[in-house]
């Protein structure tokens, strides 16, 4: 399996990498040490879950910015 090549260290930069707090780094990792792999993997799915909804918070912030440019630009024509 894939996650037996992944070192510590590895598994920590990618967390990182995909913008996972420290706290749930190291929760995290202590999981991997403690839990089983579905508990991990339900770990994952919820960090996923979080910055999914945050991403489309700012989708949404970027269509509100969208929306009030394209309605000044049609008030300045």
């Amino acid at each position: 399996m894939i996650a037996e090549r992944l070192n510590r260290s590895d598994i920590e930069q990618l967390l990182q990498e995909a913008g996972c707090s420290k706290d749930f780094t190291r929760q995290f990792l202590t999981t991997m040490d403690t839990q089983s792999i579905p508990e991990q993997l339900k770990l994952l799915r919820t960090q996923r879950a979080k910055q999914l909804e945050r991403l489309h918070r700012e989708e949404k912030n970027l269509d509100q910015l969208d929306f009030l440019r394209y309605a000044l630009e049609q008030q300045n024509l």
